[in-house]
């Protein structure tokens, strides 16, 4: 079971997220297992042996934790809406019209805020007990930005396993 503390962003975290505020949110994508990814700022196209694909030059998301997309006091879709297919999901996000990024924070204890300059909100929810990541913010350079529930915010190389020894921050 995961210990909870209300966690308090370091000065490298805050120094990355700061970086997303003012940037336009230039790519979404739900993928079939549901997880979500945002892109902001410049469209990237990125190459590997398993798939090309574009991305922001910052890039927030979840991998396994449960979001939900609002317009003002409307929730637009959820990642555990009841759909027939994920492309129901996506196209309830592609009627969004997405803005610039005015806010990343956390929201309670255990979850973290996206917000937009034009009434959009999208809200990352812990939902599982174990260690996992929450969110994560993938910048430039190879660094990412995680928060979780046991190690609260963190800002560490995205190329090379973290750990103790790496003296992530």
């Amino acid at each position: 079971m995961a210990e909870v503390n209300f966690h308090v962003m370091n000065a490298a975290v805050r120094e990355h997220i700061a970086q997303v505020v003012g940037q336009i949110c230039c790519h979404q994508h739900i993928s079939k297992d549901r997880s979500l990814s945002l892109g902001f700022g410049d469209v990237v196209r990125h190459t590997s042996a398993i798939a090309d694909a574009d991305h922001g030059k910052w890039e927030v998301g979840t991998y396994y934790s449960s979001w939900r997309i609002l317009r003002g006091k409307q929730i637009v879709c959820g990642s555990q809406d009841t759909v027939d297919s994920i492309d129901a999901l996506r196209e309830a996000m592609n009627s969004v019209k997405w803005g610039s990024c005015t806010s990343i924070r956390q929201l309670t204890d255990f979850d973290v805020r996206v917000e937009f300059d034009n009434d959009v909100v999208v809200d990352f929810l812990a939902t599982i007990s174990d260690e996992d990541e929450v969110f994560h913010l993938f910048c430039p350079n190879k660094i990412v930005v995680a928060f979780s529930i046991t190690d609260g915010w963190r800002a560490g190389p995205s190329d090379k396993p973290w750990g103790a020894e790496r003296g992530h921050s």
